[in-house]
């Protein structure tokens, strides 16, 4: 069928390894997870056979599959000081310091005239050669700030002067980095890059509470609830997509579910919405 057999039994690894084949039609996941093995196919130059996303919905749906417009901070991440630091405000300092637009530039674009040049219209561009630099990752490693900027707090977006806060998101550098074949593909659609074949919303009308989750504490009452919910999906719901009596097998997993307190952690998100709204 369609589903590979082995869709619910893989582990991560393998997971990755059999996207790297090329011989995966589709999934349903996020790029920034399964990346790692559509990174084998671009190296080996099979570009033909990497992904783009697609909006797939229900008949009837109101709002199909989207990409919604980022808008400020998720939360889910901190920085900690630890209480042995002998100098709090020197930390502090430093943090302040990636912040400003100056150390920033020189961490995620280099230096000007050796790293990226500035085209006649103040835009930040690259040489090829500057290019080859920042795709290989021990030359990175040994030569650019990012690695250590991106565990810190750090600048998104764009500069004061309109440029991006890095190459990757740099308009003319995305466009002149795609191979051509990726190119002509897009262009068949009248598209500019592969996130065009998602519609973009302003507001989706619900909030990334994905992000509770990542932050909640262990000892706060909702999580053994939302454990509890995450063991069941995993051990229920891939039965139930292959079962042979689906509604059978449905039947047994909503019964196994109502048997869990969800309505007390939905109570616990609705207080964790309304405490981030009243900050």
């Amino acid at each position: 069928g369609m589903i590979h057999p082995e869709t619910f039994t893989r582990n991560y690894d393998q997971y990755l390894s059999v996207i790297s084949t090329g011989r995966v039609l589709a999934m349903f996941d996020q790029q920034w997870n399964f990346q790692d093995g559509e990174s084998v196919l671009v190296a080996e130059g099979k570009i033909n056979r990497t992904y783009v996303p697609l909006g797939l919905s229900y008949d009837g749906t109101k709002y199909a599959y989207n990409r919604v417009r980022n808008e400020g901070i998720i939360g889910g991440n901190g920085m900690g000081i630890s209480v042995n630091c002998k100098d709090i405000e020197r930390a502090m300092a430093f943090m302040d310091a990636l912040l400003r637009e100056d150390v920033h530039r020189l961490m995620y674009w280099g230096i000007e005239g050796e790293d990226y040049y500035v085209d006649e219209n103040g835009r930040y561009r690259r040489t090829p050669e500057q290019k080859v630099n920042f795709d290989n990752p021990d030359w990175r490693l040994a030569n650019a700030g990012m690695v250590i900027g991106d565990q810190f707090p750090k600048l998104e977006g764009r500069y004061s002067n309109g440029n991006s806060c890095g190459a990757g998101t740099q308009p003319e550098e995305r466009f002149e980095n795609q191979f051509d074949y990726d190119k002509e593909f897009y262009s068949k659609y009248g598209f500019y890059t592969k996130s065009d074949f998602l519609p973009l919303i302003d507001h989706p009308g619900y909030p990334e509470v994905w992000s509770i989750f990542s932050t909640m504490e262990e000892d706060n009452i909702a999580k053994p609830i939302f454990d509890q919910i995450t063991d069941l999906q995993n051990r229920y719901l891939p039965g139930v997509i292959m079962a042979d009596d689906f509604d059978a097998a449905w039947e047994e997993y909503v019964n196994r579910y109502e048997s869990i307190d969800y309505p007390a952690l939905e109570e616990e998100i609705e207080r964790q919405i309304q405490m981030r709204l009243k900050k």
